[in-house]
């Protein structure tokens, strides 16, 4: 076998076989725990909403800054009868950006002083949407709780938007609830 040193004069060899072929290794991280380890994941809840109409009703708005993000998950809960809608896209109408209560995300790692860099607010009766595309919904039943996991994550380039909304599926009120995780692009150390 060859050996090929580091070139820094520390005397680590690579070991090269005879066909010249670099003997490697390969390890394996989770994108989102490589992130929330540099400060750069978040968790973006809202408390309770309650809705009391059958109009759909924008409940989380979420504008990232940063030159990507990723939506790992989005978590869901209904007292009755909902359907929840996801919708992204970069031309949005309407007063839940402007008017929704806003929210300051909690970076998932403790020790980090990194503030989320976007904008987040919650949503409630009255407020309105639209300009966005509709990417998935989800009916949740009565009293249930529901996560959406998406396996290599809803990417969101710079200010573009990510909305939950939630309808009634019968006249009525409802609590409901919801929580993403969004991790910013920039804490990938190695390629897709």
């Amino acid at each position: 076998m060859f050996q090929i040193e580091d070139g820094r004069g520390t005397g680590i060899r690579a070991g090269v076989t005879t066909k010249y072929q670099l003997l490697t290794k390969a390890v394996t991280t989770d994108a989102l725990y490589e992130a929330a380890e540099q400060g750069d994941a978040f968790a973006v809840p809202t408390d309770s909403i309650f809705i009391s109409t059958t109009t759909e009703t924008p409940i989380l708005f979420i504008e990232p800054h940063s030159e990507m993000s990723h939506i790992n998950r989005v978590r869901m809960c209904a007292q009755n009868a909902t359907m929840f809608r996801i919708y992204i896209g970069d031309d949005m109408t309407g007063t839940i950006e402007s008017a929704g209560t806003v929210i300051d995300p909690t970076n998932m790692n403790t020790g980090s002083a990194k503030g989320f860099d976007g904008i987040a607010t919650k949503g409630a009766d009255g407020l309105t949407f639209g300009g966005l595309k509709l990417i998935g919904s989800i009916r949740a039943g009565a009293g249930t709780n529901y996560e959406q996991v998406f396996s290599d994550s809803l990417m969101i380039s710079s200010h573009a938007k990510f909305l939950l909304t939630a309808q009634l599926m019968t006249a009525g009120s409802s609590e409901v609830c919801s929580s993403v995780v969004i991790y910013n692009h920039a804490a990938m150390v190695g390629g897709h």
